[in-house]
């Protein structure tokens, strides 16, 4: 099996998750020149479960803040649009994964997984680069999106590459590799194209196992 064969049946199987709205305008107003606090704000704010999401991670011990973040627009004028414009474009993708249930696979660990490397990557890379932090908490969150596609779409191989995993004792995109011909960073890859999310994106989605790729996806490698 190729990869372009496991991609196939996950699009036969039924439709991909489309990507927000929302999210789109946050890309194209995040990327665009001349953009405003103001503006970034209000495209968040018209979306009220959205904005909820974005100030209870604003507000969670994670980032620290001394005092509370009562608005959207006062956390891109604490943060900078760019930042809570990335916060905010991760959190609407996740909000297209509708909740599965499928042996071997724990959608709330999942989320809770996923929200956790993408807030210590942001805490990370922020000591490192803090321009490159921009966008590594949309990355970090969705860099196992592929892990939920499989288990959605192909429980069976997703079932079958876990068994592998743990019965020769293999990391889990490895066993997937050999099971599949193709591993969970690959099939996310995929979905975040069709989604149109920039090359600074995709690919360190792609190559997030790849630590010889690049010293910068190291602070993504945290399961």
């Amino acid at each position: 099996m190729r990869e372009g064969d496991v991609i196939r049946l996950i699009e036969a199987a039924g439709s991909l998750p489309a990507l927000p709205n929302v999210a789109t305008r946050v890309i194209e107003a995040t990327d665009g020149p001349g953009t405003t606090v103001k503006e970034v704000a209000g495209l968040i704010e018209k979306d009220m479960a959205l904005s909820a999401k974005v100030l209870q991670i604003i507000n969670s011990p994670f980032y620290g803040f001394s005092r509370g973040i009562s608005s959207v627009n006062e956390a891109v004028s604490l943060m900078g649009f760019k930042q809570v414009g990335s916060l905010a474009l991760g959190l609407a993708a996740m909000s297209s994964l509708p909740k599965v249930d499928v042996v071997g696979f724990d959608y709330e660990a999942f989320w809770e997984c996923s929200l956790a490397n993408a807030v210590a990557a942001v805490m990370i890379t922020s000591h490192v680069n803090r321009e490159a932090s921009h966008g590594i908490f949309t990355v970090s969150l969705l860099q196992n999106i592929g892990t939920y596609l499989l288990a959605r779409y192909l429980p069976v191989l997703h079932g079958y590459a876990l068994a592998m995993a743990e019965e020769r004792d293999l990391h889990h995109a490895k066993a997937e590799s050999e099971a599949l011909g193709t591993n969970h960073a690959e099939i996310g890859t995929h979905l975040a194209s069709r989604w149109n999310l920039p090359p600074n994106m995709t690919v360190p989605i792609r190559h997030h196992h790849d630590l010889d790729v690049s010293s910068f996806f190291r602070c993504m490698y945290l399961y």
